[in-house]
């Protein structure tokens, strides 16, 4: 039973074993997508642009107002010193002169 009995060459199967390959699309469609997408890279891109903008103008902030709270505590520090009672100074013994 190893023998497979012979198919005659008009016979075809109604299913094909591969399909077939797509028509190419039309290049007014091809053109028009490509502009589509141009368009919506370009749109994100300038989304993007704007957040990146919005973001640094935020951190320059925040920056600054920490530069300045810095400076504002230095400030205080250094006045808060120069108010402070000053020490007295030691009293120093008088220089006797020995008697010779």
């Amino acid at each position: 039973m190893s023998h497979t009995p012979p198919v005659p060459d008009a016979n075809q199967s109604p299913y094909p074993r591969q399909a077939p390959p797509p028509p190419p699309p039309a290049l007014a469609e091809t053109q028009a997508r490509a502009a589509d997408r141009a368009a919506q890279q370009a749109a994100a891109e300038k989304v993007q642009a704007e957040r990146e903008r919005e973001r640094n103008v935020i951190l320059a902030t925040v920056a600054g107002v920490g530069i300045g709270v810095l400076a504002v505590g230095g400030l205080l520090l250094l006045s808060r010193d120069s108010e402070a009672p000053k020490a007295k100074k030691k009293a120093r013994r008088k220089k006797v002169a020995k008697k010779a």
